[in-house]
């Protein structure tokens, strides 16, 4: 089960990373990080992780819209209104009802300054270990809402 759980996020990274048009070739970028699998392992993990081929290759898709999941700078970007840090807790305020997907996706990027996040309907807290790695998530954030 652990070797599966690893493949299969090793498969997520690829597609994040590459496009990807064909099976043999995800089949081979898994082999080269050291997962050896067959084209029935492969659909079977395509499907199980919500894969589809799409005319930009394969990709994460929703899985109520059909249409590919959106970049997390995207979902920030379109979603988050403001970042205020207050000593090791950042407040993150959110369009209405927004809160919960901001904070999943805050939570997916993996922010190594990020212990966890709590998400009401337009605001989250995200708790940081100390003041500095507190500001340092909110500079991280801020600079992917306004890139130079």
């Amino acid at each position: 089960m652990k070797n599966k759980l690893l493949r299969q996020k090793a498969l997520l990274e690829i597609l994040k990373e590459k496009v990807v048009r064909s099976q043999a070739e995800l089949q081979e970028q898994l082999k080269l990080r050291g997962f050896y699998v067959t084209q029935a392992t492969l659909s079977r993990d395509i499907k199980q992780l919500g894969v589809a081929k799409t005319d930009k290759g394969y990709q994460v898709v929703d899985s109520i819209t059909r249409q590919p999941a959106p970049a997390p700078e995207d979902v920030l970007r379109k979603m988050v209104s403001s970042v205020q840090v207050s000593h090791f807790i950042v407040i993150v305020h959110t369009l209405a009802g927004c809160a919960s997907p901001v904070a999943q996706t805050l939570d997916d990027m993996q922010f190594p300054e990020l212990l966890g996040t709590i998400a009401g309907d337009n605001t989250i807290m995200g708790v940081c270990s100390t003041e500095d790695s507190a500001n340092l998530l909110a500079q991280k954030i801020n600079s992917i809402l306004h890139p130079k």
